[in-house]
């Protein structure tokens, strides 16, 4: 398969700078991916604009923009906006979410996750997000199993402006950023900031330090766009991975039971060179070259996944990991009276390197080290025609995978490899009836299957397996996912709806324990998941906006003919809030419910509390104030209420070899505060 990476990188380059002149074309900025859906795919999505992001931005890792829209529920380790966060949508977790950034996969291909902890402030220099709900379109990278996420960088075309932001808060927390746009100047721009955030974190010793450098560049030709965006950030955590017993948590809310000096360390980089190609007046070439690695470590006191107040602290392990990501993506774009055609490729070839040296006085520990290759090669054709009111739709993608482990190192153990390979097609089909102008109708089918993920699916939440082992079930999940719904558009008003059905078999779920500090997972014959979505946004005059979503939801896992419940799977979410923009000031507020869902998928007796109810009244605030051309200054209220509840959690043994299993929750910031200024010239 590298050979055939080098095979088609070198065909690509080919395609793309070898077309005819087409010097009296004139390009904008205009980046044709293939992986977003526009007005007339049949698909269920909201895109979030600059103006939307900026709207009640202080430097917020991107989940907590998504948990806005509908079906998306979120944790976060230390309780507040910043460092590690999980998001869910519809009930599933992110390592069945694809995320891109301008076509190329963010997702970590052995695990599957993307994780904004490691590039801090990236929403500060994103144009534009689209979440597509269900399975969507055919994109890149791992599987839209739930959905996708796709990220659109800065627009370089942008007018040139140089912006510093600075901004201090709760729990010392306190942000910088500084940012400069070129605008257009002799064909080229340019594009770059630096951000640095910090925070201790509203749970004990649970502090964050990110920062990100961010650049993109680009050169406007009369026949090409050429274009590097890159971004290196660089985090150091204390982790606070462990969640806490109810019955601590009423006497000490901010309990974190790992110790102050289990802390981490990673630097993660992002490299993509585009060229983005008229070839005549219907169709556009777009190819990237595009490069990630990651390299890291973090520590830990005493046995993983176990409440540090119950362990001796007689082993100390560093965990290493190193890793890079090597990719070719292409797409063509046709597009001719009410023929609209895309074809892209996707290839890429991936290695990590796990390393663990322990420092024990128990014999059974010992130091391993070992290797997964990751390589695929997928490729997509999406047709979408008009006849008349109505626009038909198909789209198939097939991917072809190889992984292989590689046992480097381990007491007892030899040199050995591990190999599996997986290939399947994902066919999508689907129609659009425009009623009229501002109305529509849609239904689309869409099948995609999944590869199992390293540590979590196929060793059983180990991070290293001996030789005598070889992989756990490598069965493909598979989804098939039906959506129905409308839009309605004006001026004013705004209204998008669904019903949407998804049938899972052979799907990964997560029980509701921990196995080495991530969630114990098995695989269920059936999964059902169905719910309405509805997502209203009313203009109410020129100075007060209105937004409304909820999702209400119902999963059944069919194993072995006993139905029970999904984990983390709440029945309502609503999201609510009012906008007001009145000379220089301008105040939003919000409200948010979530719905109580189960803890553990066994016997269903533990619980994971719904939000208060106040919260769906008053949840967030944000307030800004332009004291003139140049400067705003913005406040930022989470918590309002000064709720205490919980985001998340898991079952665990109350103590070691006990019987007896608690609950253990994952708990939501009180009251907090951060205040911003932003000067702009």
């Amino acid at each position: 398969m590298r050979k055939l990476l080098i095979i088609l990188t070198t065909l690509i380059s080919t395609i793309t700078f070898a077309q005819k002149d087409t010097s009296n074309l004139k390009l904008d900025e205009v980046i044709i991916i293939g992986v977003r859906s526009d007005s007339k795919t049949p698909v269920t999505q909201k895109t979030i604009t600059k103006e939307d992001i900026q709207k009640g931005y202080s430097g917020q890792d991107a989940p907590v923009l998504f948990q806005s829209t509908p079906s998306i529920t979120l944790e976060s380790d230390g309780a507040i906006q910043n460092g590690y966060m999980y998001y869910r949508l519809r009930g599933i977790d992110q390592t069945r979410i694809n995320t891109t950034l301008n076509g190329i996969p963010l997702n970590e291909p052995e695990d599957q996750g993307a994780y904004f902890s490691n590039y801090t402030d990236l929403l500060n220099s994103m144009s534009s997000v689209q979440i597509q709900r269900g399975v969507g379109t055919s994109t890149n990278g791992s599987a839209s199993y739930a959905g996708s996420v796709n990220l659109q960088s800065v627009n370089l075309l942008d007018s040139s402006y140089s912006n510093i932001q600075s901004g201090i808060g709760s729990y010392n927390s306190s942000r910088f950023s500084v940012g400069l746009n070129s605008g257009l100047k002799n064909n080229f721009a340019f594009y770059g900031r630096f951000s640095s955030t910090n925070s201790d974190g509203f749970r004990d010793h649970s502090g964050t330090s990110a920062n990100t450098m961010f650049f993109s560049g680009g050169y406007y030709g009369k026949k090409d766009i050429i274009k590097l965006v890159a971004f290196s950030g660089h985090s150091e955590n204390q982790m606070a991975y462990l969640a806490s017993k109810d019955s601590i948590l009423k006497n000490d809310f901010t309990n974190n039971p790992l110790t102050s000096g289990e802390t981490d360390h990673f630097v993660q980089t992002f490299v993509q060179l585009q060229d983005i190609k008229t070839l005549n007046q219907n169709s556009t070439l777009t190819s990237s070259l595009y490069y990630t690695g990651l390299q890291g470590n973090y520590g830990v006191l005493g046995a993983v996944g176990l409440p540090a107040s119950y362990n001796p602290s007689i082993v100390i392990s560093n965990y290493q990991l190193f890793s890079d990501l090597y990719g070719v993506m292409s797409n063509y774009s046709y597009t001719k009276n009410n023929l609209r055609l895309n074809l892209g490729i996707n290839t890429y070839y991936y290695y990590r390197e796990h390393l663990m040296d322990s420092i024990s006085l128990l014999p059974s520990t010992q130091s391993y080290k070992n290797r997964g290759e990751k390589e695929e090669v997928s490729a997509y054709v999406k047709i979408s025609y008009d006849i008349k009111k109505f626009t038909l739709y198909g789209d198939l993608q097939g991917r072809a995978i190889n992984f292989s482990y590689y046992q480097l190192s381990g007491i007892g153990d030899s040199l050995i490899k591990n190999n599996v390979n997986w290939s399947f097609l994902n066919p999508k089909f689907g129609a659009k009836y425009n009623l009229s102008n501002n109305t529509d109708f849609y239904f689309s089918i869409g099948q995609s299957h999944q590869e199992p993920t390293r540590t979590n699916d196929m060793f059983n939440g180990s991070d290293n397996i001996p030789s005598s082992l070889r992989f756990l079930p490598t069965i493909l999940q598979n989804i098939v996912d039906y959506e129905l719904g409308s839009n309605y558009k004006t001026n004013k008003l705004n209204i998008q709806y669904d019903l949407f059905y998804m049938n899972s078999t052979n799907e990964y779920v997560p029980i509701g324990g921990l196995s080495t500090a991530l969630p114990l997972m098995q695989q269920v014959q059936t999964i059902k998941r169905m719910g309405f979505e509805f997502d209203l946004n009313y203009k109410l005059s020129k100075h007060f906006r209105y937004y409304f979503n909820t999702t209400i939801m119902k999963g059944i896992i069919d194993n072995n003919g006993v139905n029970i419940n999904p984990v983390l799977t709440p029945k309502l979410i609503i999201n609510h809030g009012i906008d007001c923009y009145y000379n220089r000031f301008s105040v939003g507020l919000n409200g948010r419910y979530v719905d109580q869902s189960y803890l553990d998928l066994i016997s269903q007796n533990f619980i994971l509390p719904s939000t208060p109810i106040q919260n769906l009244f008053l949840n967030n605030a944000f307030f800004k104030f332009k004291i003139n051309k140049n400067f705003n200054l913005s406040f930022n209220i989470n918590n309002i209420v000064n709720s205490k509840y919980y985001t998340s959690g898991y079952v665990q043994l109350d103590q070691p070899f006990s019987p007896q299993k608690v609950p253990y929750y994952f708990v939501n910031a009180t009251r907090n505060y951060f205040l911003s200024i932003n000067a702009t010239f």
